[in-house]
């Protein structure tokens, strides 16, 4: 065997055993910044003495070679000393955008594929989300194989020793604070604070202004837990027309947002504030809205008090995501409009799916003056929608005639500042009197009807009657609920247990709602009571200024029933006594006085 051949296979047999009893060893250490930069150092180590013997023969060519072939994503430097080879590599990036592109350069010039999303992460801003999510979708060797490909291509070690190139493998990383060791990066600490609901409120008014109002209600625990930065956090939207106030409810802490006489491009910047989103749209007045819905409304609302107003729409987005992060189960929104603003609309989530949505009906009226348009879970999602709005009343005239039989009879008059054309006038009363029309009641002895509707110099008025007999066999709240979706109340009792009723006490216990009939408030609003006197002697008639229409008028009476006094009564029964005291003698007379009268014939 020649001197040459012999050498080869020392060479041989030294690599051989280099590879199965030495291992290199990767380690990747990975820093990520607060601001999303960082760096990914990947560091090859192993003995020189083996490197030499099996890898890189007398070490500074393949140095050469892989200085030379170092990808441009990574800087190479050099850090061997002794007998210890130690390679660099080092990854910087200003943020996760630019790091997946690097990382996804890495693994192609490896030969591999790209993966779909190489990193995902999620860092909730908000006080009442702790923690993040951070994931790599690759092991930590794959932005390295092109060094493997490299060391198999320009040495002598084949395929088959692959696995002992990279034999010891080490991933550490700290992320935003959060440190570890992984080969596969998987961060996922988000911690939730629970938050019950937040509640939207919106008036939207006759001039074209809004008035918007937002509760958050906070379980207290939360609250505790994580006080200053959510104080901090909501508290930030203050300033300006925007105005914040803190309670506590039970349980709850509730923190309450709210602005008047807000243009729909102030609603708007409001909005973008307490969802943290510097751009965007999210509330627009949209008359796209109002006509699209518009019929829809009428159908839904079947309201005689619907014929008085007129119709605006409103394009909303809603994104809480800054308040739940991803988890959607953690919050729910109620969302209201204003009773006045009975709205008829449609709610898109995030997904595509959609549904109708609408605030009319009895269930859906809340105390405080609003009515639910919808809830919903989802922090995501969008709402348009058309909604009414009534049309300013400067005076009303209600008069309340009782008898002590229980036979009631109601006449209202409304005046609207409105103008209004002649056929705008007959149009809307045919349509009145067609809708009431259709009003019919259980017992044949109740009505309501338009009595008139007339158009003047400042505006127009309507006149509605109703009348209900027979005491509680009718009741005539319930014409006005069905007419007017009014929340009346009306109970009249009396006595007339003497033995000549021609006078009786009567009790009247009234609640009346003109809602339905203004924009919510009236400047004048009289109240007239016939047929029942008041222990003072006159007739009850009181005057209300700038009424709050939102509230039923409420009445408590106590007095008799109007016409023949008591005194006059009593008078008229002695003489009704003697009269008839006196017809009785005369027919005992009379009778009495036959026989002698027959004896003297």
């Amino acid at each position: 065997m020649s001197k040459l051949k012999i050498m080869l296979l020392v060479i041989m047999v030294a690599g051989i055993a280099m590879l199965t009893g030495c291992e290199g060893r990767l380690e990747s250490d990975l820093q990520v910044n607060d601001d999303l930069s960082g760096t990914r150092v990947y560091t090859l180590t192993a003995k020189k003495s083996d490197l030499r013997n099996g890898f890189f023969d007398d070490g500074s060519r393949i140095i050469n070679e892989i200085k030379n072939g170092t990808p441009k994503e990574l800087s190479f430097r050099d850090r061997s000393s002794g007998d210890q080879a130690v390679l660099e590599f080092t990854l910087e990036f200003t943020d996760l955008e630019d790091y997946e592109d690097k990382i996804d350069a890495l693994i192609v010039a490896g030969g591999g594929l790209a993966p779909a999303d190489a990193v995902i992460y999620e860092m909730p801003d908000s006080p009442f989300v702790s923690g993040m999510i951070y994931q790599e979708n690759f092991s930590m060797h794959d932005p390295m194989i092109w060094l493997e490909n490299l060391l198999i291509e320009k040495t002598s070690l084949s395929e088959s020793n692959r696995k002992d190139i990279y034999g010891e493998k080490v991933s550490n990383y700290t992320v935003k604070g959060v440190s570890g060791s992984e080969l596969k990066i998987n961060i996922d600490n988000i911690e939730y604070y629970s938050l019950d609901e937040i509640d939207i409120y919106t008036i939207a008014k006759g001039d074209g202004t809004f008035d918007r109002r937002i509760e958050v209600r906070i379980p207290n625990e939360a609250m505790e837990r994580n006080r200053v930065p959510i104080t901090k956090f909501l508290e930030a939207n203050e300033g300006g027309k925007i105005f914040g106030e803190w309670k506590t409810s039970g349980n709850k802490t509730v923190y309450s947002l709210y602005a008047s006489n807000l243009s729909a491009e102030e609603v708007d910047g409001f909005m973008r504030n307490f969802y943290g989103l510097d751009s965007g749209t999210f509330f627009e007045y949209s008359s796209a809205s109002a006509w699209k819905y518009r019929s829809a409304y009428n159908e839904l609302a079947k309201n005689a008090a619907g014929f008085f107003y007129s119709m605006g729409g409103i394009k909303e987005s809603v994104n809480l995501s800054n308040f739940t992060g991803s988890n959607s189960e953690a919050l729910r929104t109620k969302y209201y409009v204003f009773r006045s603003n009975s709205a008829v609309g449609k709610l898109t989530l995030d997904n595509g799916q959609s549904l109708e949505v609408n605030s009319i009906g009895d269930n859906r009226f809340s105390a405080n003056g609003y009515s639910e348009l919808f809830s919903q879970d989802s922090p995501v999602y969008s709402v348009d929608y058309a909604y009414s709005n009534g049309i300013h009343a400067d005076s009303a005239d209600v008069e309340l005639s009782v008898k002590r039989n229980g036979d009631i009879e109601r006449m209202v008059t409304i005046h609207f500042t409105t103008e209004i054309s002649e056929d705008e006038l007959a149009d809307v009363r045919s349509e009145v009197e067609n809708y009431l029309s259709g009003i019919i009641p259980e017992d044949s002895r109740a009505s309501i009807k338009l009595k008139s509707i007339e158009a003047d110099a400042s505006g127009f008025s309507i006149v509605v009657v109703s009348e209900a007999k027979g005491g509680d066999m009718v009741r005539e709240d319930e014409l006005w609920q069905q007419a007017f979706g009014s929340d009346n109340e009306i109970y009249v009792t009396s006595n007339t247990q003497a033995p000549l009723p021609l006078s009786a006490s009567i009790c009247l216990n009234e609640s009346f709602d003109l809602n339905s009939f203004s924009d919510g408030s009236i400047d004048t609003v009289t109240y007239k009571v016939n047929g029942v006197t008041v222990e003072d002697g006159g007739q009850y008639i009181v005057t209300y200024s700038d009424f709050d229409s939102t509230q039923p008028i409420s009445v408590f009476i106590k007095g008799k029933s109007s016409g023949i006094s008591v005194i006059a009564g009593y008078v008229l029964g002695v003489l009704t006594l003697i009269v008839l005291a006196f017809a009785v003698w005369a027919v005992i007379s009379f009778i009495k006085g036959i026989p002698y009268r027959q004896a003297h014939r």
